[in-house]
């Protein structure tokens, strides 16, 4: 009988006030000029206990007085709108609410923990750095450096307090010390060597390769659709070590790493040292991607010789292809060659490159080729920069009216864009100077034998510029002097920034294959998109767990990369992870020395003496 009441109550409607959603009840009425029924007042009748659409429903007394056989039952709201009600033992008993005792962002490490569940790259962490449960740690610092981007290591602890990770146990800066410590050359060499042999049983034969190789020799360009996101704010950073990275191109799981120090290998050197390591032979399922570092004409002879793929980026100013953009920038300038995908527009010209080499008898030959020339323009960049240079002129000029002396910055401009005019005595704009300027910013070319999509070619530079921004940080960000900023870890930093760029690459290439974002928003969207997803949060109680209710559109998101959310309940095992700690706090319990007092202490000690 009761039950046929509960379903018989009236209508209500979900409201959100302040830090809490509530049901209320509601009253339509008729309104003779819209000719149509509107809401006329609305009186809330319970909320919805720990600051979630879902939940265990607080019901007002006079609601109860109202409807008393409610106190019968204990009624929750779920997802999807619905009121479920339990029966009470005791009908008398009013239902004791448990107090939320976190609430923590949960989509976007729910999406990386998913993917990487489904890659060997998880299995090779867990058989190498399984002592202490470590590979939950490492994944959590990987977490760290794809989810921000300008704090460093020592804020972690804040990090960790507000986002759920794998590792559910705060690590301080003598943890991570610690933990860095225990990332050694020999596990990282094991690590590899697991993780070639997983990938290779899992191999497809028409499976393909990309090989990221940085250098250390050029600067970040300015701002760009293709840049790395990173902002380098100081010229005191760090330069980037030479660095390679082979990984699958469909998924972008990676087989093999190397840091290069200040050695910049040629293409033969590195067809060699893959070939060593991981048994890889260059063919047409290879493709190199490299920064200016590879553009000369020899090094691109080089890998024409060796018939080796390649994608390059080039200088504006190439002496071999400058010349073509010219004869394109009308096409540039077009709406109907701009890419949502990239941002920005692009053309592609197929170019005839002539070359020559010796064979190993030393007779020298002439070839020609055709090769895939993309040139990418950002119109944002141009229209700021051309009203930069628009601003600066402007000021020499009223400088120079008002008789005022140039400082350097100025001169500088003068020098630049302004020309003397000898039959007026005046200074006039050099419109060259200009342009060369304009393109210098918004203007970007890649080179490929074999690539001759414009979008394909900017996907793949966009991942290795993020790569190369991420080797350019991984020491200021990891090297803070709370946790550990000696030589001695710098293998560790550079294998845990290793696993934060494959696993950043691996979301991207996830992303691409939906059809939520492909075609739609840009590549290098998957930042906003995880921010979005961590819009998602997890609340914990003493005897259950609940989630927030994502959008449609991440809704269906989810579903596409067949990650829904786990329903509520969702079990978090944080005692294993405490055993670990305490394991590794007892066996550390010796080894380490007693930490020496700082200057302050010493002072206050003496002065309490």
């Amino acid at each position: 009988m009761n039950m046929e009441r509960l379903e018989k109550l009236e209508p209500m409607i979900l409201l959100h006030s302040g830090n809490s959603y509530y049901l209320c009840t509601y009253k339509n009425v008729w309104d003779p000029v819209k000719k149509r029924s509107k809401r006329a007042n609305t009186q809330s009748v319970g909320k919805i206990e720990g600051g979630l659409k879902s939940g265990v429903i607080s019901w007002k007394d006079f609601f109860l007085d109202k409807h008393p056989y409610l106190r019968e039952y204990q009624a929750t709201r779920q997802l999807d709108g619905t009121l479920t009600y339990v029966k009470l033992e005791h009908p008398m008993q009013e239902f004791k609410f448990n107090p939320v005792i976190y609430t923590k962002a949960f989509g976007a490490t729910w999406v990386c923990d998913k993917l990487i569940e489904r890659s060997p790259l998880l299995e090779a962490l867990k058989l190498t750095f399984s002592k202490y449960d470590d590979y939950k740690k490492i994944i959590s610092i990987a977490y760290f450096l794809i989810l921000t981007k300008d704090n460093v290591l020592s804020t972690y602890p804040n990090f960790y307090k507000g986002v759920m990770l794998p590792w559910h146990v705060s690590m301080g800066p003598e943890e991570i010390r610690r933990l860095f410590t225990r990332i050694t050359p020999e596990k990282i060499a094991l690590f590899l060597t697991r993780l070639y042999d997983l990938t290779n049983k899992i191999e497809q034969k028409d499976d393909k390769y990309l090989v990221f190789c940085s250098t250390s020799r050029y600067r970040r360009p300015g701002r760009f659709s293709w840049s790395a996101r990173e902002i380098f704010t100081s010229d005191d950073v760090l330069p980037p070590s030479n660095n390679l990275l082979l990984c699958h191109e469909q998924t972008g799981i990676p087989v093999y790493y190397h840091m290069l120090g200040d050695r910049q290998l040629d293409v033969v050197a590195i067809r060699h040292l893959l070939k060593v390591k991981v048994h890889l032979e260059f063919g047409d399922n290879v493709l190199f991607v490299g920064d200016r570092g590879y553009e000369n004409v020899s090094k691109i002879t080089q890998f024409l010789k060796t018939n080796t793929h390649f994608l390059i980026n080039l200088r504006r100013t190439h002496s071999v292809f400058a010349h073509v953009i010219d004869s394109v920038r009308s096409k540039l300038l077009s709406i109907g060659n701009y890419y949502t995908e990239m941002g920005c527009a692009a053309d592609t010209k197929k170019v005839h490159f002539n070359y020559h080499y010796v064979d190993d008898l030393g007779h020298r030959h002439s070839k020609k080729t055709n090769l895939y020339l993309h040139i990418y323009f950002d119109e944002n960049v141009y229209n700021t920069t051309r009203e930069r240079i628009k601003q600066k002129i402007a000021l020499v000029k009223e400088a120079i009216a008002n008789g005022e002396i140039l400082n350097d910055a100025l001169i500088e401009i003068k020098d630049r864009y302004l020309v003397d005019n000898k039959e007026t005595g005046l200074l006039d704009v050099s419109e060259k100077a200009v342009q060369r300027r304009l393109d210098h910013r918004s203007i970007r070319m890649l080179v490929s034998d074999t690539i001759d999509d414009p979008v394909e070619a900017y996907r793949n530079y966009f991942d290795r510029n993020e790569i190369w921004a991420g080797f350019k940080l991984f020491q200021n960000r990891l090297g803070s002097k709370l946790v550990n900023n000696d030589e001695e870890s710098f293998d560790a930093k550079c294998f845990i920034q290793f696993l934060a760029s494959s696993i950043a690459m691996m979301v991207r290439k996830k992303f691409l294959n939906s059809k939520c974002i492909n075609g739609t928003l840009p590549y290098n969207c998957d930042d906003v998109i995880l921010s979005m997803l961590n819009g998602i949060e997890i609340s914990k109680t003493d005897h259950s767990t609940f989630f927030t209710e994502p959008s449609e559109k991440l809704k269906k998101l989810l579903d596409e990369l067949s990650m829904p959310l786990p329903v509520d309940n969702y079990n978090i095992d944080i005692n294993a992870d405490r055993l670990a700690q305490n394991a590794e706090t007892t066996d550390y319990g010796e080894k380490v020395p007693p930490r020496k007092p700082s200057r302050e202490e010493l002072i206050f000690k003496l002065f309490e003496a």
